[in-house]
């Protein structure tokens, strides 16, 4: 009976699901609101089609902000309650792991997997983010499980529909899933005869996506001449230590990553050696994963987008690919388990649970205790605050005047929408020291250098106040600096 009820598909399911959503729960509160989270919860606030039109000229889709306008709109806009949405995401995304492992491998390998996710500070950080990558996480891992079924002919005739509907929304909550849809079309080139898949069904899929995107093949395709021809904000890849980085933010510490590359590449030669395959579902695998990681970090030495929270789809195909080569070159029992829960401790030994400590890139700024900073500051009167960048205003604003972030102002520059509104509070943001405004009648003026110097290089704002005013102290808050001026007239 006990054995029954420890094999249970289920009682296993139900097990993971709440072992993932209490780590995640456990610290959800300690990071600020911030970045592009504020940006995605600003914009969020317009109807349906304000949204649509305000983000048709940028690098984001739609879904998101229309699924968090519809989350905060009935449940509010506390930090917890925005954050809970791409937790939730971000926990289902377990059941289709589960599936996919269980299905067409074995429930070790699906046990193990889930593990690996489950204890991944990437993906808590992830869970952290009211921004759609949960959200992608879950829908790719969903068409994932939808392209295993079709490639097997497992499942109903509609798995034709469900793939094309799991895509199109991917698409619309991310243009760089798109390699979800490569890796797909890449497969069914590879493996249609070999498997004895009829193309005529997946041709229509082909054909109903690229119907669904009509709309936004302007905005990606004028995306993409601006990238080409201006590159990104991403700096340019320049040497394999990217790459080693990339798996290191993946896999939480050095020693996993090393574990996990031997045993990949073990494995891979055993197939070499072998001249067979006797499982294609280990080859749809390892393309999940690897074929976007490797072709983005090689494209991305002449037009960067290798950023960990881009690739976050590729992450389950990550640990099944890991564990699946683990799998296929420990044949016995006895030490294929000892390895694999080796592998799971080593996880799970290094995991972080408050990602409020994690570096990863969107890593977000104590937002909430810089705001109470300011607002002690400006209750001295003449006091000025200026910082540098400009778009940390969207952050400053939620803590310091709720009310004003969700007035729903009229935009005409997303970068400086409450720039005339912090400037009657005595506050200035800036991207170059040409761009200060310093209100009338001002005696002191503080300045916060948010990591100025990485995001507006030569912005000169330093030593314009060094020149012009006379300086008086400096302090850290939050790991930036915060210096004092006196203005003498």
């Amino acid at each position: 009976m006990r054995k029954n009820i420890f094999y249970n598909k289920y009682l296993q399911i139900l097990f993971l699901l709440v072992l993932a959503f209490f780590l995640r729960f456990w610290h959800i509160n300690k990071t600020s609101i911030g970045g592009d989270e504020c940006f995605s919860l600003f914009i969020s606030q317009y109807n349906l089609s304000e949204i649509i039109n305000i983000l048709s000229t940028g690098d984001n889709p739609p879904l998101w902000e229309i699924l968090l306008h519809y989350w905060s709109h009935f449940f509010g806009n506390t930090e917890l309650v925005i954050r809970i949405l791409p937790l939730l995401f971000n926990v289902l995304t377990i059941i289709p792991i589960y599936i996919i492992g269980k299905k067409y491998f074995n429930t070790r390998v699906s046990i193990i997997v889930c593990l690996l996710f489950i204890f991944s500070s990437f993906s808590l950080f992830m869970a952290h983010e009211a921004r759609g990558y949960s959200l992608v996480g879950l829908l790719s891992s969903l068409s994932m499980l939808t392209f295993f079924n079709f490639m097997n002919k497992q499942g109903k005739n509609t798995r034709v529909i469900l793939l094309t509907f799991l895509n199109v929304l991917l698409l619309y909550t991310h243009y760089l899933s798109a390699w979800i849809m490569v890796v797909q079309c890449i497969t069914f080139v590879l493996l249609n005869k070999k498997m004895n898949v009829k193309p005529l069904s997946y041709l229509v899929h082909i054909v109903l996506v690229f119907i669904a995107l009509i709309p936004f093949i302007p905005v990606v395709y004028s995306r993409f001449l601006d990238s080409g021809i201006h590159g990104t904000w991403i700096p340019e890849v320049t040497g394999f230590d990217s790459l080693y980085f990339m798996l290191w933010g993946y896999l939480n510490k050095p020693i996993v990553v090393i574990f996990s590359i031997v045993f990949v590449i073990i494995a891979t030669v055993k197939v070499i050696m072998s001249k067979k395959v006797t499982n294609y579902n280990y080859l749809v695998i390892h393309l999940w994963c690897w074929l976007p990681l490797i072709l983005s970090f090689l494209l991305s030495f002449k037009v960067s987008f290798f950023l960990d929270r881009y690739l976050y789809f590729i992450l389950p195909g990550l640990y099944f690919s890991i564990t699946l080569a683990l799998d296929y070159v420990i044949s016995n029992r006895k030490w294929n388990v000892i390895f694999s829960i080796l592998l799971v401790v080593l996880m799970a030994s290094s995991f972080k649970i408050d990602s409020s400590k994690m570096g990863y890139s969107g890593h977000h700024a104590n937002t909430k205790l810089v705001a109470n900073v300011f607002s002690q500051l400006l209750k001295e009167e003449h006091t000025m605050i200026l910082s540098c960048p400009n778009w940390y205003e969207k952050e400053v604003m939620y803590y310091l005047d709720k009310e004003m972030f969700c007035s729903k102002p009229k935009i005409s520059d997303l970068n400086n929408v409450f720039q005339k509104q912090l400037l009657k509070k005595n506050i200035c943001l800036a991207n170059h020291y040409s761009d200060l405004q310093i209100n009338k009648g001002i005696n002191s003026i503080v300045y916060f250098d948010n990591n100025c110097d990485f995001h507006c290089e030569n912005n000169k704002i330093s030593s314009f106040l060094n020149n012009k005013f006379e300086w008086k102290s400096s302090k850290i808050i939050d790991g930036k600096s915060l210096t004092f001026y006196k203005v003498n007239h």
